[in-house]
C-alpha cells in the first residue's frame, strides 16, 4: 500500500535525536526558546500555539501537525513520541531486564546508540503502521502503583490539582454529551494510555485533534495559572493523556471494526548529549579537566582562583568540568570575575555511564572521580589535558606541567607516597596490590589527583575496557582501575607537582621508603600543587597542615561567605557530638 507515515519526536531541550523519512524530530515551544536546534523543524511555523508550549507541553507539535499537514507532505498517518520516550516497532529484537514503570511494558535502555535504533527502522515501522488504524504504547495499570484508578493517579502527581481533572471532565459531558458512556469507562478504569504517544490513520488524528483542542482551549480559558508552580503549568499536556483515552473509548465504541495495536515503549536511562569540547583557544593555551559536583562547587572556587593567582598573561587556560548536577547558579558564580585569558565550561557525562552503577567505596570518595575514565571519549577534539581533583591549590603556573614529553606514555602522574608507608606497616596492602590489583611493582602506585594524559596513546577500547573494570572492590575508584589497568605505561612525574599534606608525620618518619623520603621533603621545598589528600581537608579542619594558605585563597573567591558558614556548622555539629561523648 505505500502509506505516507510522519511520525514526530517532540524535543524541548537539546538531546540526540532519530531522524529518518518517517521520523521527524520536531523543536517544540521554539518560539520561546533561546535559540534553533539544529537537524530539528519547529512548532513555531503557520497556525500554531509554540508560545503556550509551557502549558501544552508536547501537545504543541501535535497542534502544529494537525494545522500544518501540507509541510509534512500530507501523510496518510501522523504519530508522535518524545525525545525519550519511544514505541518499539520490533516485537522481535530483545527487551531489558528493567522496566521504565513498575510492571509495565515500557522497558529500560541506556542511551540512543546503535542498538536502540534497530527498533526504528523505516520498512519495520511501515510494516507495523499498515496493519492497523490506531498504535498506541501498551496500557498501564495505575494498580502497579498502588492506586485504584486514573483519577487517584492523577491526584498524587507532582504539582497537580484535582479540581483540573473534574473541570475536564465536566467540559467534555458538557460539550460532548454523546462521549457519556466513554467518560464513564474512562473514571472507573484503572489502565491508561499514557505519554501522548500514539500513530493514528489521518482521519481518525483530525477527529481526534478538533475534539482534543476544543477542550483543551476551554480549559486553558477556565483555569488560573497565576499561582501554579512550574509541574503545574503543565497541566494541559496532562489532561490531554487523558482526553486522549476518553477519545478512544467514544472512538472504539463508535467503530467497533477499528483495528487498534498496542506496542511495548522504550525509555532512555539517559537522554544527554555527548558533547564533544574543541579548544576554547586557536593557540598559548593548556587545557585542564576537573570532575566536581554541585556540593563542591565553593571549593571549586578556591581551585580556580588558584589557577588565576599562578597564571601567565601570554598563555590561555581552557578549563573543562565534568558533572551532572552543577546549577545554573553554580556554573554562572564560578563563571563571574573570570579573567578573559580563562576559559570555563561545564559538561555533563552521565550518558557515558549508562547501566554501570557507580558507588563509592569510602564515605569521602566522590563517584565523580570516576568521570576521568571517560576523558579520551569526551575529550576527543583535544591532544593533551591536564587531569586534577580540586581539593589542591597551585603555587605554581599549570602550564609548565603542559611541556613535559611523554613520548608514547597515555599518563604522566606522581607516585602516591601515602601507599609506600602503608606497603610498609600494613601486610593487607601487599595482598590488595599483587592479587587484586596486579601490579608488577606495588611501589610504583601512582596518585591520579594530578595527572597529564596523552589522549593520542589512548583508544576507544582502553576506554571501554576500564568501564567494565568498575567495581567496589576497588578502594579508591579510578585511581585503582587506572594503575591496575596502564601499570609500567604510566611516566613519572616529578613529586612537587603533587605534594600531599594530610601524611601522618610519624609514619613518614619511620615507614615511608629512603627514596620517596628524600623526594618527598624536597619537593616541599617549592611545590607546584599543595594537595590535601584523604578526609582531613582546609575546609573542613582548621589545622590541618598548611590550610591557611587555601584559606587565603578563598578570601578572595564570591564563595566566601558560604564557606564559613559551612564551616561553621561543621564545628557545631563536632562541638553536639563531643558533648555526646562526655556524657556517655
Amino acid at each position: 500500500m505505500n502509506n505516507k507515515v510522519k511520525i514526530l519526536v517532540s524535543y524541548k531541550d537539546e538531546h540526540p535525536y532519530i531522524k529518518s523519512d518517517i521520523i521527524i524530530p520536531i523543536q517544540t515551544g521554539r518560539a520561546i526558546a533561546e535559540r534553533e536546534y539544529e537537524g530539528m523543524i519547529g512548532d513555531d511555523t503557520g497556525d500554531n500555539i509554540s508560545s503556550e508550549n509551557d502549558k501544552y507541553n508536547e501537545l504543541s507539535a501535535q497542534y502544529w501537525a494537525w494545522k500544518n499537514q501540507d509541510k509534512l507532505d500530507d501523510p496518510d498517518y501522523i504519530g508522535f513520541m518524545h525525545y525519550r520516550r519511544h514505541l518499539l516497532f520490533d516485537e522481535e529484537l530483545p527487551r531489558p531486564e528493567k522496566t521504565w514503570l513498575n510492571g509495565s511494558d515500557f522497558y529500560m535502555f541506556g542511551r540512543l546508540d546503535e542498538e536502540y535504533l534497530q527498533y526504528f527502522r523505516d520498512e519495520k515501522i511501515q510494516e507495523m503502521v499498515e496493519q492497523y488504524d490506531i498504535i498506541v504504547p501498551k496500557a498501564y495499570d495505575f494498580a502497579n502503583n498502588k492506586f485504584t484508578t486514573v483519577k487517584e493517579n492523577y491526584r498524587n502527581l507532582p504539582g497537580q490539582n484535582i479540581e483540573n481533572y473534574e473541570l475536564m471532565l465536566n467540559a467534555v459531558k458538557l460539550k460532548h454529551p454523546e462521549m457519556k458512556k466513554a467518560v464513564a469507562q474512562f473514571e472507573k478504569g484503572r489502565y491508561e494510555y499514557i505519554c501522548n504517544i500514539y500513530i493514528l490513520r489521518k482521519d481518525i488524528f483530525d477527529e481526534y485533534s478538533t475534539f482534543l483542542f476544543e477542550i483543551l482551549a476551554t480549559l486553558n480559558n477556565a483555569i488560573d495559572f497565576s499561582h501554579y508552580s512550574w509541574q503545574g503549568y503543565r497541566v494541559l499536556g496532562y489532561l490531554g493523556e487523558m482526553l486522549f483515552n476518553i477519545f478512544l473509548y467514544y472512538y472504539v465504541e463508535t467503530h467497533p471494526d477499528v483495528r487498534i495495536k498496542g506496542l511495548d515503549m522504550g525509555s532512555l536511562h539517559s537522554a544527554e548529549l555527548q558533547i564533544h569540547p574543541k579548544p576554547a583557544f586557536d593557540e598559548y593555551y593548556t587545557a585542564i579537566v576537573v570532575p566536581c559536583s554541585n556540593y563542591y562547587a565553593p571549593y571549586l572556587s578556591v581551585y580556580i582562583q588558584s589557577l588565576i593567582d599562578c597564571s601567565s598573561l601570554d598563555h590561555n587556560y581552557d578549563i573543562i568540568v565534568l558533572q551532572d548536577d552543577i546549577s545554573d547558579i553554580n556554573k554562572e558564580k564560578l563563571k563571574a570575575n573570570m579573567p578573559k585569558n580563562f576559559s570555563l565550561r561545564f559538561i555533563n557525562v552521565t550518558s557515558y555511564f549508562d547501566n554501570i552503577n557507580l558507588k563509592s567505596s569510602k564515605d569521602y570518595l566522590s563517584i565523580n572521580s570516576y568521570y576521568r575514565l571517560v576523558i579520551p571519549k569526551v575529550m576527543v577534539n583535544y591532544k593533551r589535558v591536564i587531569v586534577t581533583d580540586i581539593d589542591l591549590i597551585f603555587k605554581h603556573d599549570i602550564s609548565l606541567l603542559d611541556k613535559i614529553d611523554m613520548g608514547n606514555y597515555p599518563i604522566a602522574s606522581c607516585i602516591e607516597p601515602q601507599e609506600g608507608i602503608n606497603l610498609n606497616i600494613n601486610p593487607d596492602e601487599w595482598n590488595y596490590s599483587l592479587n587484586v590489583l596486579k601490579l608488577d611493582d606495588p611501589y610504583r602506585y601512582f596518585n591520579t589527583g594530578v595527572m597529564v594524559i596523552n589522549l593520542d596513546a589512548f583508544t576507544q577500547d582502553n576506554v571501554d575496557d576500564m568501564l567494565k573494570m568498575i567495581d567496589c572492590k576497588y578502594r579508591c575508584h579510578e585511581q585503582c582501575i587506572l594503575n591496575s589497568y596502564f601499570k609500567d605505561r604510566i611516566l613519572e612525574l616529578s613529586p612537587e607537582w603533587n605534594h600531599e599534606l594530610t601524611l601522618n608525620k610519624l609514619q613518614i618518619k619511620n615507614s615511608m621508603p629512603m627514596d620517596m623520603y628524600k623526594k618527598y621533603y624536597e619537593a616541599e621545598k617549592d611545590p607546584c600543587v599543595l594537595h590535601w589528600i584523604g578526609v582531613n581537608k582546609p575546609w573542613k579542619s582548621a589545622d590541618v597542615h598548611l590550610g591557611y594558605l587555601w584559606w587565603e585563597i578563598a578570601r578572595k573567591t564570591n564563595y566566601y561567605e558560604e564557606i564559613l558558614m559551612r564551616y561553621s556548622e561543621i564545628l557545631a555539629i563536632r562541638t553536639v557530638n563531643r558533648n555526646k561523648n562526655k556524657g556517655k
